[in-house]
């Protein structure tokens, strides 16, 4: 999921201010260090989930509801050891000495506060989690599950929702990436525990993404002309998912998924989803999700990304695998580097 800290509207919006002491020319520094050129070869991938041939029913529910749940996909044993990651993850010690590319706040791994936890590209600085957000099963069941050639990955996302975290507001992924081409998203959502409605658990909205598309600056008019309070509201999480259903002439159907610990839930981009409150006292909520592109998928050459458009070359629109690498493709290629990549550190530890 793509989840916002105080805003709403595209991704130029999202400009993280520095932490204290850091500069600001430390981060594109930090990251050139994944930059570097590859070579290309062929690879199968190691695989942290199980092998996964769609079925008739499986695929008619993801292109009827928008999205289809997957139970035992990932060993729980597996999310276990990734979950235990998070606390060091969320106090910004990475083990990689690389900063994924979103990380809205940090928190002491005491740090008791209701506030949804979440970050962007947790692979970067994480083994654990690379081994998961990088995995070829997961690739390949998205490719096939869209009647792609291969799948590359965009971005992962790492949430943890505490006891007492509110709603996250509703939306369609493939919105806030126009500057992809094409901007067609598909996912999958892992719980790394238990999860359920009472926990904060994901929810989607059945069939939405069949619905007539409404960009996010339509829906910004529609409610000022309508003077809608609380549309922009972060509290008000269904704000946009209300004007994109009454545009449709339905009334919204908003699903909780629950899930036990590596179960999943594949989703469509355009399917409009968030995730309920956790009103529980003290269960917390961990998840992981892997968002994959077609790999033919370029930069769109005018619909600059202020996150993104970073590692978009000069009058150029191929995507670098260094950044967004190719986990799965049906002739066999995988981006040369991944194995070796997630064999180090914590990984290699999970995977023993």
């Amino acid at each position: 999921m793509i989840t916002t800290r105080a805003w709403v509207g595209n991704w130029s919006a999202m400009r993280l201010p520095p932490r204290n002491g850091e500069s600001l020319a430390a981060r594109p520094a930090a990251l050139k260090r994944a930059h570097a050129p590859i070579s290309i070869r062929a690879g199968s991938g190691t695989m942290v989930v199980r092998a996964l041939d769609w079925t008739a029913d499986e695929r008619a529910a993801y292109a009827r509801d928008g999205f289809v749940v997957v139970r035992n996909l990932v060993d729980p044993s597996f999310c276990a050891a990734l979950k235990a990651r998070y606390p060091a993850l969320f106090a910004g010690r990475f083990e990689t000495g690389i900063e994924p590319e979103i990380v809205p706040a940090l928190y002491r791994e005491d740090d008791a506060s209701a506030n949804t936890r979440w970050m962007t590209n947790a692979w970067r600085g994480d083994h654990t989690a690379a081994r998961l957000a990088l995995d070829s099963g997961i690739g390949r069941a998205i490719a096939t599950l869209n009647g792609w050639a291969g799948m590359r990955l965009l971005q992962d996302n790492a949430h943890w929702k505490p006891p007492g975290s509110p709603e996250l507001s509703y939306h369609q992924d493939n919105s806030y990436h126009r500057w992809c081409d094409p901007a067609e998203l598909s996912s999958c959502w892992v719980a790394l525990g238990p999860v359920a409605r009472e926990t904060g658990t994901v929810g989607y909205v059945r069939g939405s993404h069949l619905w007539p598309r409404l960009d996010i600056k339509a829906y910004e008019d529609r409610v000022a002309e309508r003077n809608l309070r609380g549309f922009l509201d972060p509290k008000d999480a269904r704000a946009h998912v209300r004007v994109a259903a009454e545009h449709a002439g339905v009334e919204p159907e908003f699903v909780p998924i629950e899930l036990e610990p590596g179960s999943a839930v594949f989703f469509n981009g355009w399917v409009w989803h968030g995730s309920f409150a956790n009103t529980t006292a003290s269960a917390h909520r961990h998840s992981f999700s892997v968002h994959g592109l077609r790999p033919e998928c370029r930069f769109h050459p005018t619909d600059i990304s202020p996150v993104w458009g970073r590692y978009k070359r000069f009058e150029e629109t191929a995507m670098d695998e260094a950044v967004f690498p190719i986990t799965w493709h049906s002739s066999g290629y995988r981006t040369p580097w991944l194995d070796a990549y997630v064999a180090r550190g914590s990984g290699a530890a999970s995977a023993a």
